[in-house]
């Protein structure tokens, strides 16, 4: 990974660049961003806040706490604390889907283990849920089905497909074809 300070002046950037290099001056307005945005991501971090609550928590008066900002700006300072410090949102729903198919799995063993049959066919179908597809080897229709594939093939070869229809089969096996004369050359640099 190489790290680059950004041309463009904007404050993402700015703060990128920041981050990067100590000695870069940020304005007033940009070290309260700064602070509001590390705010947020505390507050996702350490606090384990969902978005939801992180957006009621901006817009608190701040009186209780909150930094008294509009719906719309709480939203776009989340987006832009995620973007700069990362995204979190993704990576804890895969975690909490590894944590769920570690609960039912743990239930199936123990359920197995007592004899309970049918809490533990539950505990399995459930386990199965969260098991991930492997859609790696299908072949989507659409994107078939967005190309065009034309075959050109050359005028001989077209007749002896129309011959071989009109007689209701066509056998490639037994197409009458001939080997071409080649000559074998010693050394093909020599050609050149």
């Amino acid at each position: 990974m190489e790290l680059s300070l950004f041309t463009k002046n904007n404050l993402f950037q700015r703060l990128k660049n920041h981050y990067i290099d100590d000695n870069f001056e940020l304005m007033p307005s940009d070290l309260e961003k700064k602070t509001l945005f590390e705010k947020i991501w505390a507050l996702r971090v350490n606090n384990k806040y969902h978005q939801n609550d992180i957006i009621g928590i901006l817009m608190r008066p701040k009186e209780r706490g909150g930094e008294g900002l509009t719906r719309s700006t709480a939203y776009r300072s989340y987006q832009a604390s995620m973007q700069l410090f990362g995204d979190l949102d993704k990576v804890d729903s895969a975690a909490e889907i590894a944590v769920a198919r570690s609960v039912f799995y743990d239930l199936y063993i123990t359920a197995k283990k007592k004899g309970d049959l049918k809490t533990a066919n539950k505990a399995y179908e459930n386990y199965c849920k969260y098991i991930p597809e492997d859609k790696g080897n299908e072949v989507d229709p659409k994107k078939l089905e967005a190309s065009i594939y034309r075959q050109i093939l050359p005028p001989a070869v077209k007749k002896m497909f129309r011959k071989a229809a009109e007689r209701g089969v066509v056998d490639l096996m037994f197409l009458g074809s001939e080997d071409v004369e080649f000559q074998e050359v010693e050394n093909p640099e020599d050609d050149e």
